[in-house]
């Protein structure tokens, strides 16, 4: 029994970690991917001439939930052996995007606080989980981010030649946000390892930018109202001593 417990302490103190449970999610996703892209080589390369290329591509743009639909299984193990693959790895690509996200937040607002402080914070409480880092330069970030990603898509895509920068735009903006219509989608396959390293760079840049906005947002009004609390109570601690 005690040995149950004390694995599920650690398995808390894992997932409580961001800085931790990132670098164990993120290889391990690696190795999910390569593994898979295997896999699904086996299973439909045989018959409808997959590369690991095809396979990969498959696989990361069912993972990530983009699914440009410009690859799809064709054989029935390839169809059994895709619902399995999203049931098991889509969770495990969302929390490795999540547990990414709030490491690279920390770094941020670890950053912010070295250059700036705590602003409106009191000293005793100026930590890294105190923070509010300005939502702004997530934005900032993720806006250029997009600008530079189109203008690398465009010139990767130079086969393509009826696509202008707005369509690359357009076609980063629908893949970062797993929309993925399938009526743009990448064809170069030299430029594959830049296309797997910015959408997964892109997603986390998202989340960063919800996190920030979001629930730092909610956690910062929370501690407002903690520190009003404090505040009332010993004010009428000091008024009941008076009388």
């Amino acid at each position: 029994m005690g040995n149950v417990q004390e694995i599920k302490e650690k398995v808390k103190i894992f997932f409580a970690s961001p800085v931790y449970s990132t670098l164990v999610l993120v290889p391990l996703l690696v190795v999910v991917i390569l593994v898979s892209s295997a896999v699904f080589l086996a299973v439909e390369g045989t018959e409808y001439k997959w590369t690991y290329y095809d396979a990969a591509y498959y696989v990361i743009t069912s993972i990530t939930t983009i699914g440009y639909g410009n690859y799809t299984p064709s054989t029935t193990g390839g169809k059994i052996l895709t619902i399995f693959y999203i049931v098991l790895f889509v969770p495990l690509t969302m929390l490795t995007l999540a547990k990414t996200c709030q490491f690279i937040t920390l770094g941020a607002k670890y950053l912010w606080m070295k250059l700036f402080g705590c602003l409106g914070k009191r000293n005793a409480n100026c930590k890294v989980e105190n923070v509010s880092l300005p939502l702004i330069i997530p934005v900032l970030v993720l806006l250029v981010y997009i600008l530079i990603g189109s203008a690398i898509f465009l010139v990767l895509e130079k086969e393509q030649v009826w696509l202008s920068y707005f369509d690359m735009l357009y076609f980063v903006f629908v893949s970062l946000s797993t929309i993925g219509f399938g009526d743009i989608f990448p064809l170069n396959k030299d430029g594959f390892p830049f296309f797997v390293i910015y959408i997964f760079g892109g997603l986390i840049l998202v989340a960063v930018c919800i996190n920030v906005g979001f629930f730092d947002s909610v956690n910062t009004e929370s501690e407002r109202k903690d520190e009003d609390d404090k505040t009332t109570q010993n004010e009428e601690a000091q008024a009941i001593d008076t009388t």
